[in-house]
């Protein structure tokens, strides 16, 4: 009779599968195993070093309360990122170079005065052209020639009239000023919703990582469960790899989920300034309440992009009063206050009137006339353009605001369904009324719920911040903040040097 070989079984909790291995060969892997013992006694210090060493770089050390960077608002984000905007300090910069040109515009309606000093070196006298008297040298006519006179003095120059040319031109560079403050104001309100987008995103993906990871601690906790129930003969092998199935599917979104989040905080780093390790984000809180299309719609006028488009129709109507004034003719007054003059021919000043008129300019001044026209055309375009783009933008922004708002409120109640259906399958699956397919379907529901509601708050949220953007009616203390000290000090400093035109009695406007 023919003896059967035994075998050892062993069981591997991987694949839940039963492997058979004769006796023979299981005496021969237990000696080999015993036998690399004393090696493996002496690799084990190297691989305790590199087993510290993943540790170390998978768990950063632990950082005191002190050491804990701050929670960021959207506010203070804002901040940071205007900080590090050069593009806001360029339009400063252009700012200040409109402030410069409108003060040496309203500096030409000023008089002017000066000291001179006047020295003429003549040539050598020609005796036969000249007469010598007792009084001294005298032409042909009999007029007194003096050698190298000198004369020392204050001049003093005041423009009469500029042919309507000054006050335009000052009045131009005013609204140009205006104009690039409005404008500054607006580029500041747009950084604010660029801000505003990337920071909702960062809490979006930061949510939805949380959501994720609940999830997969879910489905970790149901595949324990399912393989105690197939270890028992309760649950099939099947109902267990749909569970893994699942979790494998939760592990691949969430590494997509996680590197969209990278991507975005290295985003709002780059608008702050700040490691993206170090951000950490508030949650905003509940939704405000929304108004009516038209409380937004009459706030759209007042839009910083559209006032400044109106100054610019009203520098080029200016500009265009000052170019037909150079057919005008200017009239000035000169006044000269002599301290020495050599020879002293008993004069102690003179006044001089100039009047200047054009005759003919090669058709240069018609010409800047046709271009200030043209100009000023195409600044009414665009203004209309913006206001229709405004009304437009707006109505836009509050139809998605309002949608995600509504979405918010019905996601809530879906969300809580979903999360009493998933409670009653698993009890019903524990008393074998349901499959386990039922069981993941509903807690795939519960967290597509939850991603779904979360997903949608921050939309609202970042519609909300779109729709006051298109309104013109962001309503923020960091957006006003340093921006409005500027304006007014360059306000104060342009009013102070209109009132001293004014006061001056300088040219005619």
């Amino acid at each position: 009779m023919q003896t059967r070989p035994t075998y050892f079984t062993a069981t591997s909790s991987v694949n839940i599968r039963t492997v058979r291995i004769p006796a023979a060969r299981m005496r021969r892997l237990l000696l080999v195993g015993l036998l690399s013992i004393p090696a493996l006694k002496g690799f084990a210090p190297f691989a305790a070093g590199l087993a510290a060493q993943d540790t170390a770089k998978q768990e950063p050390a632990a950082q005191s309360p002190e050491d804990a960077p701050e929670a960021l608002s959207l506010n203070r984000c804002y901040e940071l990122a205007l900080a590090m905007n050069e593009e806001d300090r360029i339009r400063a910069s252009e700012l200040a170079v409109a402030q410069a040109r409108y003060r040496q515009a309203v500096g030409s309606l000023l008089p002017e005065i000066g000291l001179f000093l006047n020295k003429t070196y003549d040539d050598r006298l020609d005796e036969n052209r000249i007469n010598q008297t007792n009084s001294g040298l005298t032409d042909q006519s009999g007029r007194p020639i003096f050698e190298n006179p000198l004369r020392a003095g204050v001049n003093v120059r005041l423009p009469l009239f500029a042919g309507f040319r000054s006050y335009p031109e000052a009045r131009a560079g005013q609204h140009d000023q205006q104009r690039l403050q409005l404008e500054r104001r607006r580029f500041r309100e747009l950084l604010y919703q660029d801000v505003a987008d990337v920071y909702y995103q960062v809490l979006q993906y930061e949510t939805a990582e949380e959501i994720l990871r609940d999830q997969q601690k879910a489905l970790r906790a149901r595949i324990a469960e399912l393989r105690r129930r197939v270890n028992i003969g309760r649950s099939r092998r099947g109902e267990l790899l749909a569970a893994r199935t699942d979790s494998a599917d939760n592990l691949v979104e969430a590494e997509e989920n996680r590197a969209l989040l990278l991507a975005s905080k290295e985003l709002l780093a780059f608008l702050t300034g700040l490691p993206a390790n170090l951000l950490k984000l508030t949650k905003p809180r509940d939704l405000p309440a929304v108004e009516q299309l038209e409380a937004y719609l009459r706030t759209t006028g007042e839009r910083r992009d559209l006032l400044a488009a109106a100054q610019s129709v009203r520098a080029e109507r200016e500009l265009l009063r000052s170019a037909r004034a150079d057919h005008l003719p200017e009239i000035s007054i000169e006044g000269n206050y002599f301290y020495t003059q050599e020879p002293d021919l008993g004069r102690d000043w003179n006044i001089i009137l100039r009047i200047e008129l054009p005759l003919f300019q090669g058709g240069t001044v018609q010409a800047r006339v046709a271009e200030s026209k043209a100009r000023m055309q195409g600044n009414r375009l665009e203004l209309q353009r913006l206001r229709r783009s405004a009304d437009f933008e707006t109505r836009m922004s509050y139809n998605d605001f309002v949608s995600a708002a509504a979405r918010v409120v019905l996601l809530r109640e879906s969300l809580r369904l979903a999360r009493a259906t998933y409670q009653i399958q698993v009890r019903d699956y524990r008393l074998g009324i349901v499959t386990n397919l039922e069981v993941l379907e509903a807690l795939r529901r519960f967290h597509l719920a939850r991603l779904n509601l979360a997903r949608t708050e921050l939309l609202a949220y970042t519609n909300q911040v779109r729709l006051h953007v298109a309104a013109g009616r962001l309503d923020s203390e960091a957006l006003r903040a340093n921006i409005a000290d500027e304006d007014e000090s360059a306000g104060e400093s342009d009013r102070a040097n209109a009132d001293k035109a004014n006061q001056s009695g300088g040219a005619t406007p």
